[in-house]
């Protein structure tokens, strides 16, 4: 019986690192520079330098249309991007997707039944390799330059963006 408990040990640690090692994908590691170009859902052309470069923190929140969780808190980020943004903060959304003909449509779709009316860029095939995971929603908050200063991976919730935000601004907002 001992034998058995001990193995179930080991194999939960090695599931449970195999989890956590295949959720990373290609994500990017504090300290690493995000970069890209592309264009919003309205066509415009964006770049992540002129994105971030207008801004001390930004978020960058990676989301598909086939998350529920993403989808939840569509209308919260707009609020926070309307809140934090005297502050110096901006919010923006990557739509990683791997079918961008059927989800640009849908996203917007979702977008506007929330009434999120923050920047939201679809996916290149560059982005998605780039910034790959296999966990959405996967939020980086980053500096004027794109360097990676924190990460929350999964919808925890308002209340932790915001907490990211005052740490990272060292600013209150309302």
């Amino acid at each position: 019986m001992k034998h058995v408990k001990r193995t179930f040990t080991v194999l939960t640690v090695i599931l449970s690192l195999a989890f956590v090692l295949a959720a990373c994908g290609g994500s990017k590691d504090k300290g690493q520079v995000i970069t890209f170009e592309g264009s919003d859902l309205d066509g415009t052309k964006v770049s992540s330098k002129e994105l971030f470069g207008s801004h001390d923190v930004t978020m960058v929140n990676l989301w598909t249309s086939t998350c529920q969780g993403c989808e939840d808190e569509l209308g919260e980020l707009s609020d926070l991007n309307e809140r934090v943004s005297a502050a110096g903060g901006c919010v923006i959304g990557l739509i990683m997707d791997t079918d961008m003909d059927d989800a640009v449509e849908e996203c917007r779709g979702k977008l506007e039944a929330k009434g999120a009316t923050y920047t939201n860029i679809p996916a290149t095939e560059q982005m998605r390799k780039d910034l790959e995971s296999n966990i959405y929603p996967f939020t980086y908050f980053v500096d004027s330059d794109g360097k990676v200063l924190d990460t929350i991976t999964g919808n925890q919730g308002l209340a932790k963006y915001e907490e990211k935000f005052k740490a990272l601004l060292d600013k209150d907002f309302q």
